[in-house]
């Protein structure tokens, strides 16, 4: 299990505005976060997209305008950036409210591999939640 490469650049590139700019506050071009963060122009134009669409960041056209964030860096969590690209983190399908599941349909609560990986996933979202794009941690 790995998460998409449009995550750890949406991961990079919040870090980048979070750390380059004072309090996520100023703007930065497309072309200068995806330079600072490794990620080809237009690769990083797709996934600053995909971070505006979830609210994470704005975008402001213009000779001044870029991007920043939507958010302090302390109130945008791992978890939050994950989501918006990934979705809901769930390390099975079969924590999926809409999942059929071939021994116990939708009741899901009688399987002991259903409550054994909703805990362990219930840790895992607990964890990413905790790390912040606050200070240089990231």
């Amino acid at each position: 299990m790995h998460f998409a490469l449009e995550t750890d650049y949406a991961v990079r590139m919040i870090a980048v505005l979070a750390d380059n700019t004072e309090d996520g506050n100023e703007s930065m071009g497309a072309a200068a976060i995806g330079e600072a963060a490794c990620i080809p122009k237009p690769t990083a134009l797709k996934v600053l997209r995909m971070l505006k669409d979830k609210g994470l960041i704005h975008s402001t056209i213009g000779v001044n305008g870029g991007y920043r964030l939507a958010k302090a860096p302390g109130e945008i969590t791992l978890a939050s950036v994950i989501e918006a690209i990934e979705g809901r983190i769930e390390i099975s399908r079969c924590l999926s409210d809409t999942y059929d599941c071939s021994r116990t349909g939708r009741d899901h609560c009688v399987c002991k591999f259903h409550n054994l990986y909703k805990g362990i996933n219930e840790r895992l979202v607990t964890e990413l939640s905790r790390v912040t794009f606050e200070g240089k941690n990231l």
